[in-house]
């Protein structure tokens, strides 16, 4: 398997071979974006975004990749706007359950955990197996204080919470990444 960072450098490699065979692909523009925020690189990546729906004002995977880029860099309602328009346009998508999952976290780096549990149980019923989803209900309910409820969830996938709490992905930042970590304590989990 191989690690986050290196499947960030090999999309950006192909991202960028197919934006030389063509630079004006919205496509491939999205995926370069999308390696870019794979990476951490947000403001690098809403460029790109832009850049391909200047080409293509409904490229669904430019406004949900610029959607959560904007999320990660601090300008979360620009962001859940963005991956509603990503949503309105391809409710399809197979990444569909990422981008609830972003909106979900977005209310929960908001400090509004009691929206950021209720998107989340949405986006659970929606696709249950979309693991992430789980952490940030149970790092929500840890905040505000529903131990039963967390204690339940904490038997769904606490491998999914320990693998993410124990390393944290290049687009979360690390005060973002500590208010998570804040939360899954509060819930109960433990390092």
């Amino acid at each position: 398997m191989i690690s986050l960072d290196e499947a960030a450098r090999s999309a950006e490699q192909l991202a960028r071979k197919a934006l030389s065979l063509d630079p004006s692909d919205a496509y491939a523009h999205a995926r370069l974006a999308a390696a870019m925020h794979g990476a951490g690189e947000h403001e690098g990546c809403i460029s790109e975004c832009n850049e391909a729906l200047s080409l293509d004002g409904n490229c669904a995977l430019a406004h949900g990749v610029k959607g959560m880029a904007l999320i990660f860099a601090g300008r979360r309602e620009e962001g859940r706007a963005s991956l509603g328009t990503s949503i309105r346009l391809n409710p399809r998508d197979p990444a569909r359950a990422a981008r609830l999952n972003a909106i979900a976290l977005s209310h929960y780096l908001d400090g509004d955990y009691e929206l950021a549990a209720e998107v989340s149980r949405d986006a659970i019923r929606r696709n249950p197996s979309h693991g992430q989803t789980y952490r940030w209900l149970l790092a929500s309910l840890g905040q505000l204080g529903r131990h039963e409820e967390c204690r339940a969830l904490m038997k769904i996938a606490p491998a999914d919470y320990d693998h993410f709490a124990r390393h944290r992905p290049p687009w979360l930042g690390l005060k973002d990444f500590e208010h998570m970590l804040e939360g899954l304590r509060k819930a109960g989990w433990s390092e």
